[in-house]
């Protein structure tokens, strides 16, 4: 095994991510995607997995933020979610029709959604919610994450009401 492989790099990030260690896994993640994005092989650097790794890594700082979240440091985790989000994006323009990579940033916006909705700041909550509405779900993942973003911010606005 080549431990400057990027693709066993980002799996074994990936194993370290499901295992909790978020800080080994970023380490991991960061470096296979690094290579990804400089190396000159074609199959390396292809954008297929420009996506994984890149995906790979915003995934990991998302169960992070939650990790941040569930022990109350809401500072890193905003910070974490953030970067997720912006990294999301870059893997959504490099294929914008990415099934996967649709569905990530999403759960990342769904996720961003609960962040704010659980410190108070419902504006910005009612506004990730949004963003994780597909207009015509053709998919059931589509669907599922609709209906839990308009419940969702059903709940907001009518406690807003009160």
């Amino acid at each position: 095994l080549d431990s400057e492989d990027p693709i066993i790099m980002n799996a074994l990030g990936l194993a370290k991510s499901r295992c909790g260690d978020y800080k080994k896994a970023d380490e991991l993640l960061r470096n296979a995607h690094k290579i990804t994005l400089v190396h000159n092989n074609n199959f390396l650097s292809s954008t297929k997995n420009k996506i994984i790794s890149g995906a790979s890594l915003a995934e990991n700082l998302a169960n992070w933020a939650e990790n941040f979240i569930k022990n109350r440091n809401y500072e890193d985790a905003e910070a974490k979610l953030k970067e997720a989000l912006e990294l999301s994006q870059e893997v959504i323009d490099l294929d914008k029709d990415d099934v996967k990579s649709l569905d990530l940033l999403r759960d990342i916006y769904r996720k961003t959604g609960f962040f704010y909705k659980r410190i108070n700041q419902y504006d910005l909550a009612i506004e990730y919610f949004q963003k994780v509405i597909v207009k015509r779900p053709k998919r059931y993942r589509e669907s599922k994450d609709t209906i839990t973003a308009a419940i969702q911010l059903a709940k907001i606005l009518h406690s807003k009401q009160k």
